[in-house]
């Protein structure tokens, strides 16, 4: 068998670069950090019972317009939002020529969101100032942008991010932040969301799986359904959190769910 150099400078000449983990309970802080902003409300499922629904509370009556970049091949979501609530949904993705569904209230622009506005590339910010609805409040976000979610998240400060009352982001790549600078980019997104932002709801995508390091689990993929605090006093409150929700259904049906590991929720 021929033997495998693990030279760190020979990897990186070959296009590997390795970095040594960080200690667990630097991870655990940031689940803790997690747990500690997760708010027990009643929940109502929006969209189909696949990928493409999300958990959230109704405060839908309350919301002008939805910006949802990555559209894909699935508008369920936005598609209820306009039949049941007359919301207007603005959608984003330069993979698709057009949305799956014809509807009214929808407006598509055939570029991606990120941290750049150019040709293929717009900012968040950009994008409302486009709309031209920069001085409104009541927004809703739902973006799965595939990773990209990050750039958004660094690049958009509160001043744009605080205008939307709900947002579900999934994010991507979690399991990577027993690396140290990843850490670092997940704890600095999470908190600077959290100081105007409760997380309502989170369900693991049971695309990829859970990582396990150091007995700590982690969920490569998650949906993280986030209310801004101010609204939280016109939600239903619930005593304790209970999870899987009974609303919760898999992404994927050809996978079994996966339920968030108690760590992240169980207090």
């Amino acid at each position: 068998m021929k033997k495998i150099n693990l030279d760190p400078h020979v990897l990186f000449n070959q296009g590997i670069m390795i970095s040594k983990s960080i200690p667990s309970e630097r991870v655990i802080e940031f689940i803790n950090l997690i747990k500690d902003n997760y708010e027990p409300v009643e929940l109502e499922r929006i969209g189909g019972k696949e990928d493409g629904g999300y958990l959230f509370p109704n405060v839908f009556n309350e919301i002008s317009f939805c910006f949802s970049p990555g559209v894909s091949t699935v508008a369920s979501f936005e598609e209820q939002l306009s039949n049941e609530f007359n919301i207007k949904s603005f959608l984003a993705d330069a993979s698709v020529n057009k949305p799956p569904l014809n509807n009214k209230n929808f407006h598509f622009t055939n570029k991606f969101l990120g941290a750049r506005t150019n040709n293929q590339y717009l900012t968040l910010t950009d994008w409302i100032r486009e709309v031209g609805i920069k001085n409104k409040t009541d927004l809703f976000l739902q973006m799965d942008i595939e990773g990209y979610e990050l750039d958004v998240l660094i690049k958009e400060d509160m001043n744009t991010l605080s205008k939307f009352i709900g947002m579900i982001i999934e994010f991507h790549w979690i399991n990577l932040i027993f690396e140290s600078y990843t850490y670092k980019m997940f704890n600095g997104i999470f908190s600077k969301l959290l100081d105007k932002f409760c997380i309502v709801h989170i369900h693991p995508n049971n695309c990829c799986g859970l990582v396990n390091y150091d007995n700590v689990v982690v969920p490569k993929v998650a949906e993280f359904s986030f209310l801004r605090r101010d609204f939280l006093n016109k939600v239903k409150r619930l005593n304790k959190l209970s999870l899987p929700n009974k609303l919760d259904f898999p992404n994927n049906l050809q996978n079994e769910d996966i339920v968030l590991p108690d760590i992240w929720w169980k207090k």
